[in-house]
């Protein structure tokens, strides 16, 4: 899919001010400052520094005669993107397993041990 470069950096502009957004959100209003909001924030945070690690590199490339990346600069890249794609990861991960402890807590006080069969 050809796709035009200028779109490409309204796309990555627009996830930016999106995860902004988020953030600004969660901080501002009282009531969304529980657990599952905090996992959220930090999602949007790591996205949005995920996004502004290869998208200007990228459009520099498209845009360029050559289309040629230096050594370092494909370093630098690869470095932050696997880097950032990782903690995202294990964030998501955390969020997974506090999903499922949240499960278990609410299972445990909608019936009693005796109650619940397993």
């Amino acid at each position: 899919m050809n796709v035009p470069v200028g779109s490409r950096g309204v796309v990555a502009t627009r996830t930016v001010a999106e995860n902004l957004a988020i953030i600004f959100l969660v901080g501002v209003h009282w009531h969304l400052q529980t657990p599952m909001y905090f996992f959220l924030c930090n999602l949007s945070f790591l996205d949005m520094w995920f996004t502004t690690a290869f998208v200007p590199k990228t459009l520099a490339t498209f845009t360029s005669q050559s289309g040629a990346i230096p050594l370092a600069g494909c370093a630098a890249e690869m470095y932050f993107v696997s880097s950032l794609g990782c903690t995202e990861y294990f964030l998501l991960a955390a969020m997974a397993y506090d999903h499922y402890l949240w499960l278990q807590v609410r299972q445990g006080h909608r019936c009693g041990h005796d109650a619940c069969p397993g």
